[in-house]
């Protein structure tokens, strides 16, 4: 055998070996893999599910169905005489709506969130201006909430609203309409002052300053004249604790008087100013907690 022969040998056998090498090292590589069957594709957490599908939602049924509500503390004397025995007690109080006007509603904000199975958490904004027409969903749950422009700082007669739709589901090929209403009703908390006439005429000047507790950049002036109502934000699912204070001259003395007072999403606390016949200076609130604790059938002296 010649030296070319061993040669070719050696070639042969080493080329034998690489392509077995490589057969093995695929058949390793592929042995744990299985092909995803043709109508289905990875789920949001990794698992083989079925592939999500469409839906939609008809976006004029939004509007259709908000409705906007706002529930108070109640009537009451707004006009500074010494609050009656009904009024103290708060059986004088009924619940006051109105609804909001279809101008008005233009602005309010529309939020879509998804509840699952597909894409949970992923939101659509808009305004309910561009409620027209249908908008494209993943089939499943949905929550729809709609709130009214929202006020940062505390200002006079700006209510904001919210209502929420828990649970919406959006059918696979079908346009899904919102049948029942969504009711908005007042998320931010009024307060309005007023002064008994003993004390009016007692007063040289002084005005009257609410803000929230721990948050005095956010106060809100309200001037002895001042009649209409404050709004503040409040804490959605809690309370929120405001300090009332009058600071002014009473029969020329310079005084401040002060009260914290608790509030939730649309109430309205009516603070009344007053000055007794043994010069004592008292502060009552309807419609509110305070710091005291509970006030009973909504409202209290001080």
């Amino acid at each position: 055998m010649t030296k070319k022969d061993i040669m070719k040998r050696i070639f042969g056998s080493l080329a034998a070996l690489v392509v077995a090498v490589l057969g093995l090292l695929f058949a390793i590589g592929t042995s744990g893999c299985t092909a995803l069957p043709q109508d289905e594709t990875p789920g949001p957490a990794g698992m083989n599910a079925p592939a999500p599908q469409m839906g939609e939602i008809d976006l004029a049924s939004i509007r259709h169905a908000v409705e906007a509500k706002v529930e108070t503390a109640a009537n009451g004397d707004q006009t500074g005489n010494e609050p009656s025995a009904e009024t103290r007690t708060g059986s004088a109080q009924t619940p006051q709506t109105r609804a909001v006007s279809a101008e008005e509603l233009q602005d309010y904000d529309v939020k879509i969130v998804s509840l699952g199975p597909w894409y949970v958490g992923e939101e659509h904004t808009f305004k309910i201006s561009q409620c027209n027409g249908t908008k494209k969903l993943w089939a499943g749950d949905y929550s729809v909430t709609v709130t009214s422009p929202q006020v940062a700082l505390p200002a006079f007669e700006i209510p904001t609203y919210k209502g929420t739709l828990d649970r919406l589901t959006i059918t696979t090929g079908g346009v899904t309409a919102i049948q029942q209403p969504i009711v908005c009703r007042q998320s931010n908390a009024k307060v309005t002052v007023n002064y008994s006439e003993r004390l009016r005429m007692a007063i040289t000047s002084g005005a009257v300053t609410v803000w929230p507790l721990g948050d005095a950049s956010s106060q809100l002036p309200y001037s002895l004249t001042e009649s209409r109502g404050g709004y503040f934000a409040v804490n959605p699912t809690g309370t929120t604790t405001l300090r009332v204070q009058f600071q002014g001259y009473i029969s020329g003395s310079n005084e401040t008087h002060s009260k914290d007072i608790r509030v939730t999403p649309g109430e309205w606390a009516r603070v009344y100013f007053s000055l007794e016949q043994d010069e004592s200076f008292h502060i009552m609130v309807m419609g509110s907690d305070s710091d005291a604790g509970q006030i009973d059938n909504g409202a209290a002296w001080f």
